[in-house]
């Protein structure tokens, strides 16, 4: 189920201290490991064996108007840079994060360097949505993260802010200041 997952990325070459960016109304996606296969004849038979490993993520999003984490893929793929993103399992159970000693609430994830091979935007009269593949540089690494905020765990309870009447102007997706 998409809703039991969270696509963050970030930048390569982003601040120290900088936070992920989550991509925005994930609707689908996945985490493909390969294996290229080589064929050796031996003794008139073929003999199989492992070759290059690649990985790939791939996941599709509804449109968001300025999505942070979308807006950050489109300039890596434009501007031609690696991109970090985590595939984060919004589920919360007790993990264990880097060296710590203790368990604590969290999301087991994976992480990896990525270049963004693809983005397909494609919309019709129901629909319109954002299709991304991230190519793996080397591998993928398993780790856990803290405990994230009710906001992406849960986007559709993410809290309004008050606003006195005339102070904004537009939709709550589209507001601008007045």
């Amino acid at each position: 189920m998409a809703n039991n997952y969270a696509v963050m990325v970030q930048p390569a070459n982003s601040e120290l201290g900088a936070e992920g960016l989550v991509v925005g109304d994930l609707t689908e996606g996945g985490h493909t490991i390969t294996n290229e296969i080589v064929d050796k004849i031996r003794g008139g038979k073929t003999d199989r064996d492992y070759g290059a490993h690649a990985e790939e993520v791939t996941f599709t999003a509804n449109r968001v108007e300025d999505d942070e984490g979308q807006e950050a893929l489109d300039e890596a793929i434009r501007n031609k840079e690696q991109i970090k993103v985590w595939l984060v399992d919004k589920r919360v159970k007790k993990v264990t994060i880097g060296d710590a000693v203790e368990e604590v609430d969290g999301h087991d994830a994976i992480f990896g360097y990525s270049v963004v091979s693809e983005i397909s935007k494609s919309f019709d009269d129901e629909e319109d949505t954002i299709e991304h593949t991230l190519a793996i540089k080397v591998e993928t690494a398993k780790g856990a993260l803290p405990k994230l905020p009710e906001s992406v765990l849960n986007p559709s309870t993410a809290a309004v802010d008050f606003e006195a009447p005339g102070e904004y102007t537009g939709t709550l997706e589209n507001k601008s200041n007045a």
